[in-house]
């Protein structure tokens, strides 16, 4: 017979009382926090991503007024970003920072629907950019108390905070009455630099929004981490088009220097030999004519360079330091939670990376998990729009619904297909309802 833990015991009262309410003496509800613009926002995790080889972006994925450039090989990574805002058809005189250091190893650089002035008789929303750069800073000051995420972790955490974050302003926007049309409202993030196994490699994200039944929601449309090998691999996004077509077509760019070099080093050894001073000219070139093409592109470059397994240096504009992020988060890393509960303070979420949780109560609303795992416990849910994904793990666990969750639900349907062995029960008895 196997042995019974107190974990056991605890996940066979549960299941002996499964249609009894689950509350804590102080009467504390499932509070479902950020339930933003009426509950309306679904937060989705990131799949694993997949590993890729040179990248190259996709018709459907252009966003409009940036440029992002990585460029890497067996001597370094070259990553740039132009600076410039654009709020409708005005380009703001003070640039927006859109490369940002992640840590010693790795930086991300963002493009997508930057300015967010819900703009009405009465009020106005702040601008997108500098929401997205409070929430990075406070990701990256949270990260240096955690122990090292990977590349493909840091892509998928930053992607759900982000998504929640162009969720929340589309939804707003359009509640305040703005014109944006639904395709305006998309993200791409990178991330690149040295992983925790000491390889240079590139993630990339793209969050798209639709509407569903009169609700803006985003969700990640593609995710994907590359490695950077001996030859020149690049990935792009933003305004890609002119850059695309010079690195796909080496022959088609100017007479210059910087291209005759790069045509060379392609022709003679797939771009292997191009140092990181090359890379950065040639960034900088492939920036200056999309700009000709593209005005909403411009202003100073931000430019990060890394080799030898570090951040040799990051040149870009001073930014004043953002305001506190709105959005109340609690990054936890490679943590084991057994036979407790896990309490977190009204209005915060969590974020857990690489976590377990063994023979426990755990509410999973207003929560993300990626790569973690849960065995023996019991996983409340009340309502909320979450999707735990298929990078965690559940076993011998019991899904307790609450009494603003219908078995019947989508997000109920997503979890149990995902997690066949997960047991189902209500915690309040749900009244006989007669169907017309």
């Amino acid at each position: 017979m196997r042995h019974q833990s107190p974990g056991d015991e605890r996940l066979r009262s549960y299941r002996c009382k499964k249609f009894v309410e689950i509350r804590s003496n102080s009467g504390r509800a499932l509070d479902m926090r950020l339930r933003m613009v009426g509950g309306l926002i679904l937060i989705f995790l990131l799949p694993p991503p997949t590993l890729v080889g040179q990248s190259k972006p996709d018709n459907s994925s252009i966003i409009h007024g940036t440029i992002n450039i990585a460029l890497g090989n067996e001597n370094g990574l070259v990553v740039l970003t132009d600076s410039m805002v654009t709020r409708g058809t005005q380009q703001l005189s003070e640039p927006g920072q859109k490369l940002f250091r992640l840590d010693d190893h790795t930086v991300c650089s963002i493009a997508g629907f930057a300015s967010a002035p819900a703009s009405s008789s009465r009020t106005a929303m702040p601008d997108l950019n500098t929401n997205v750069s409070a929430l990075i800073r406070e990701y990256v000051r949270q990260s240096a108390l955690q122990p090292a995420q990977s590349i493909a972790e840091k892509l998928r955490a930053l992607g759900v905070l982000l998504n929640l974050r162009l969720s929340a302003i589309a939804n707003i926007r359009d509640a305040l009455g703005s014109t944006t049309g639904i395709n305006d409202y998309r993200f791409q993030l990178i991330v690149a630099g040295y992983d925790i196994d000491n390889k240079l490699k590139i993630g990339t994200l793209t969050l798209g929004t639709k509407d569903n039944r009169g609700a803006f929601v985003s969700d990640i449309e593609s995710a994907s981490v590359s490695n950077v090998e001996e030859k020149l691999s690049f990935v792009m996004s933003g305004m890609w088009d002119v850059a695309d077509n010079f690195l796909q077509h080496p022959e088609s760019g100017p007479q210059e220097p910087v291209f005759n070099a790069y045509a060379a080093s392609i022709r003679d050894n797939g771009g292997r030999s191009l140092t990181v001073e090359q890379m950065v000219e040639l960034a900088q070139r492939l920036a200056y004519f999309t700009s000709k093409v593209h005005r909403e592109v411009g202003g100073p470059n931000q430019v990060a360079i890394i080799k030898k397994s570090e951040i040799v240096s990051i040149s870009q504009p001073s930014f004043p330091e953002p305001p506190r992020s709105l959005f109340r988060f609690a990054l936890v890393v490679n943590s084991q939670f057994n036979y407790a509960g896990v309490t977190m303070a009204p209005g915060w979420s969590a974020v857990f990376v690489r976590c377990s949780f063994v023979g426990m109560q755990h509410e999973l609303d207003s929560h993300y998990y990626i790569g973690s795992e849960f065995r023996d416990s019991v996983l409340m849910y009340d309502g909320g729009d979450v999707n735990l994904g298929d990078s965690n793990k559940v076993t011998g666990s019991l899904l307790l619904l609450g009494p603003h969750a219908i078995l019947e639900n989508e997000i109920v349907r997503r979890l149990t297909a995902t997690f066949s062995s997960l047991q189902v029960a209500y915690a309040n008895p749900k009244p006989w309802q007669v169907v017309p």
